[in-house]
């Protein structure tokens, strides 16, 4: 896509503040009226204008709106009257603009949307000096709209198009003291999983070119995923086909990767989560099964401060059939939840661990409540919340049958003080079409988090979000994050800059009947979060 927006060709001698510059210290201001002829341009249009004088000395400085020099109280002299240029039919300043203002000088003016710097009193969220945005490399995405708000853009996929690039997901980094995001893909025909890291600007970070994270083989496509500590130490674990085996790679501080190690999970099945604490320390949680009988086992590979493993895969739990498991951290170590019992619809339940990755006997907890509402809970996801052990719990869930005896699937989360400590359960939104894919981030400092999940409607599906407090509460309404309503938009991932609060939401997007494979899209949302 292509963006041009018009600047004004601006002479270095004749760029300058945008404040007004006074008359000399001796004169004095006043008010005053003259005639004038009009600008330069030859319009003879008669000119409002104003003078000032001096009481000491008697000299005065008049004001003549359009004759191409600033006196009085003008905001600015453009030669003209004419408006919508910078410099209104009255010589002040129009909003959206930015004038030289130097007394007896010619004003030149230029739109502030495209000088480059975020201006965000004028309420600007970028500003990218409407540069070309060439897809594919080199250049940077559309993230910044002509009126330089942040709006929907795609990832980064390469010199070839054609390519369908799926099963996103992202992850804060802080390379070289620069808060960054680092979004992740699957390549399909190029038989690999590629990432790409940028600023919360929307600007690429590093280079022009993606990073290969695979090791060895063919990485299977299911959802990989990553998590990063305070150290900005990052784990990205995947399985790879066709052997099915769990691997894990280590980002490092500088961003250097390594990778081809392998994770031990026998008969490693889809459904991986990750969780970083504030100690830098790691948990990967996978299902797999090490031998007969009818139990699958859940196993969690703690990592340690460098980011490596630490020992071998602890068997913390049992369930019945293979599914999604969810880890997050907590002030000190761990919770990771997954089904129990999906094949009977049964319960979530979690199992904390201490900062370490170890199993805490007895700390065995269940999440949802059928006595409250929780008919067949499904898609777990959690996030630390609170300055102590606060988490929110979103799962999504049968709704209560309507008038018709029709029910959906609905997104819900429950906030718990404390593990075994939870409220009860919230319904995160009033739509009535199904929901699924519900994934959570948080700033526990600021108390706030943001639930984001798929939606279906009318022609497809889109992503949904919602900002509440860690008391539950929401901030607003629910919004609708992808601008491009037609389609498929799945598989949402986020992530948080935690001192600012912005958040970026990245998805799959499919349109139909449009020619094109999949690819990856995201959209920066400003101190969401703050």
């Amino acid at each position: 896509m292509f963006r041009l927006r018009s600047l004004w060709l601006v002479a270095p001698a004749l760029l300058g503040a945008c404040s007004f510059i006074n008359a000399p210290g001796e004169i004095d201001l006043g008010t005053g009226a003259a005639a004038g002829t009009g600008g330069s341009g030859g319009t003879g249009a008669t000119t409002t204008s104003s003078t000032t004088s001096s009481t000491s000395t008697g000299t005065t400085v008049e004001a003549i709106c359009g004759d191409g020099k600033v006196g009085g109280d003008e905001g600015c002299d453009d030669d003209n009257t004419v408006a919508g240029d910078g410099c209104s039919a009255a010589c002040t300043i129009e909003e959206g603009w930015e004038c030289t203002a130097d007394q007896q000088e010619l004003s030149v003016c230029q739109k502030i949307c495209g000088n480059g710097t975020v201006n965000t009193d004028k309420g600007e969220q970028c500003d990218d000096q409407a540069a070309v945005d060439v897809e594919p490399p080199p250049g940077n995405q559309d993230y910044c709209s002509a009126e330089c708000k942040f709006q929907e853009f795609d990832i980064e996929s390469g010199a070839d198009n054609t390519v369908t690039h799926e099963l996103p997901i992202i992850a804060f980094r802080n390379d070289d003291m620069l808060s960054s995001f680092f979004a992740i893909w699957h390549s399909a025909a190029a038989k690999k999983i590629i990432g790409r890291e940028y600023k919360f600007s929307g600007e690429y970070k590093k280079g022009t070119g993606t990073v290969d994270l695979k090791s060895t083989g063919v990485p299977n496509p299911a959802t990989p995923v990553i998590c990063t500590a305070p150290s900005n130490r990052s784990v990205f674990a995947y399985q790879e086909s066709p052997s099915n085996a769990l691997f894990f790679n280590k980002v490092d501080v500088n961003g250097a990767i390594t990778t081809g190690n392998q994770i031990n999970i026998p008969q490693i099945q889809p459904g991986l989560s990750c969780a970083a604490n504030t100690a830098g320390k790691f948990v990967v949680a996978a299902v797999g099964k090490p031998g007969g009988g009818p139990l699958w086992d859940i196993f969690v590979q703690p990592f340690d401060l460098p980011a490596l493993p630490l020992g071998t895969p602890i068997d913390i739990g049992d369930t019945l059939a293979p599914n999604a498991t969810a880890s997050w951290s907590l002030s000190a170590g761990f919770m990771v939840a997954w089904i129990a019992d999906p094949t009977a619809n049964g319960q979530m339940v979690a199992q904390q661990l201490d900062e370490n990755g170890g199993l805490m006997g007895g700390f065995f907890f269940t999440l949802t409540d059928a006595a409250k509402g929780d008919t067949a809970p499904k898609d777990p996801a959690g996030a630390r919340v609170g300055t102590a052990d606060q988490f929110a719990f979103v799962y999504t869930r049968d709704s209560v049958p309507d008038m018709n005896g029709n029910i959906h699937r609905e997104v819900a989360f429950r906030i718990f003080q404390s593990p075994g400590n939870g409220a009860d359960p919230v319904i995160v939104s009033a739509g009535t079409t199904n929901q699924s894919q519900p994934t959570v981030v948080a700033v526990p400092s600021a108390g706030k988090f943001v639930v984001a999940w798929t939606v279906e409607a009318a022609g497809g599906e889109n992503i949904m979000y919602r900002v509440f407090t860690d008391k539950g509460l929401p901030v607003g309404d629910e919004q609708q994050a992808n601008e491009v309503a037609l389609g498929k938009q799945t598989q949402p991932s986020i992530t948080v800059e935690p001192s600012t609060g912005d958040v970026v939401i990245l998805w799959d997007n499919l349109v139909p009947n449009s020619n094109k494979p999949h690819k990856v899209s995201a959209k920066i949302f400003p101190g969401l979060l703050k």
